[in-house]
């Protein structure tokens, strides 16, 4: 078990190895306690390992809190066991879980390459650039199919306004306005409204940099674009971000430029317009001017619709992950502490 640093994460090891002192190893059992039943007690008791630790240059744990620790262990053997197999048993559902999540993950980035460069063609097939170079045509940004556009950004948005810069006193917990800044979206758009920082502000001076139903945010860093936003109320947007607001007639998706921004490719475009040292910054007019790939509508509705069922896949996953890791948590409560008895 770690007691250096990273404090109170154990594991068993599984081959000859040496150790140096930011590690207490246990390894006389004398048949009276099961190994996989002691690593998950340890993994349970961790945090308050990692609250004993003394601090300095970094955090450890003496070898004497970690002998003076009491515990409570089932007398026989064979029951530690039993509780270990059943909490081992999550723990491998636990594992397919993040494995099936990671694999989702590595589908989309390779499914959204091919529809951000390849396209669909009239049957929703992938556009073949070898075997049907005659489906592709160069443009400015490299090639991409025949029947899309190399546009500029601007050409499909009416403004795009920097966050307005508000007075420290904004920030009070006396407030009731919030306040929206990139990192309280995630790349689906979704709002962390119990994150956001509450501000003493006049409305109506900053009116023009309330959010709408539509609205597009991207970070003036260039790091990622974070997309259309519905957050169903008012809000004023921090600096930080570029509130762009979309044309009435366009044939750009919203949803569509979100993907792109979000993509390898395009979030490396992006980012290359950054100017400046340290503390580097978008110029409105270098984003607004931004060539960016423009499908027909139908097609932005097709590949829309294909990154969505990934999509759907991931959130039913993730949302087992989460079952799964509150069911682990209410077992070691249970089975741990002897208030549950495995017979």
């Amino acid at each position: 078990m770690s007691i250096c640093a990273t404090i109170g994460e154990p594991v068993i090891i599984e081959m000859d190895a040496c150790i140096h002192d930011g590690f207490v190893v246990f390894d006389q059992f004398e048949n009276l306690l099961d190994r996989h039943f002691l690593l998950h007690l340890l993994r349970k008791i961790a945090p308050e390992f990692k609250a004993s630790g003394q601090t300095g240059t970094q955090a450890n744990l003496n070898t004497g809190i970690v002998n003076g620790k009491v515990v409570a262990i089932p007398s026989e053997v064979f029951e530690q066991s039993r509780i270990a197999a059943v909490l081992d048993t999550v723990d491998e559902a636990i594992a397919k879980t993040e494995a099936v999540i990671a694999k989702l993950k590595q589908v989309r980035a390779g499914l959204l390459h091919d529809l951000l460069t390849r396209g669909l063609d009239e049957n929703g097939q992938l556009r073949d650039p070898i075997a049907h170079p005659e489906q592709f045509q160069d443009s400015p940004i490299g090639r991409i199919p025949r029947g899309w556009f190399c546009e500029p950004l601007g050409k499909h948005t009416v403004s795009s306004a920097y966050g307005p810069r508000f007075p420290g006193e904004c920030y009070s917990e006396r407030g009731n306005v919030a306040l929206l800044r990139t990192t309280d979206m995630d790349e689906a758009g979704n709002l962390a409204l119990e994150q956001m920082p509450l501000a003493n502000l006049i409305l109506d001076e900053f009116r023009s940099h309330f959010l709408e139903i539509g609205d597009f945010l991207i970070s003036r860093s260039g790091t990622c674009g974070i997309g259309s936003v519905f957050p169903g109320f008012r809000i004023p947007v921090l600096p930080g971000a570029f509130l762009i607001r979309f044309r009435l007639v366009t044939t750009l998706l919203p949803e569509f430029l979100r993907l792109y921004v979000n993509s390898e490719a395009g979030a490396k475009r992006v980012s290359d317009l950054a100017e400046g040292g340290v503390q580097k910054n978008i110029r409105g007019s270098a984003l607004l001017t931004h060539l960016i790939p423009v499908p027909p509508t139908a097609e932005q509705q097709v590949i829309l619709s294909y990154v969505r069922s990934v999509d759907i896949k991931a959130a039913v996953e993730q949302a087992s992950l989460g079952k799964l890791r509150e069911l682990k948590s209410a077992l070691m409560a249970d089975l741990l502490t002897g208030r549950v008895r495995v017979p």
